[in-house]
């Protein structure tokens, strides 16, 4: 039912001083975000835009994802 929509997610992370930059956590939680979109099912075609704007000492961090749903 789901079989070729388009999905998108996003995810953003505060990063102070540069000692906590995005990690792997952050990608699985955009992936899940992704299959949920989904209806639990999987993901193909999957594109991410990392961005990252920073003002002094903080760097906001944001991961976006993008794919189709599969059968």
């Amino acid at each position: 039912k789901n079989a070729g929509k388009k999905v998108t997610a996003e995810v953003s992370h505060t990063n102070f001083l540069g000692f906590s930059p995005m990690g792997l956590s952050q990608a699985d939680l955009v992936i899940s975000k992704l299959q949920e979109e989904c209806g639990g099912g999987a993901v193909t075609g999957v594109t991410t835009v990392v961005s990252t704007r920073i003002i002094i000492i903080v760097a906001f961090e944001k991961l976006e994802a993008s794919g189709y749903c599969t059968e």
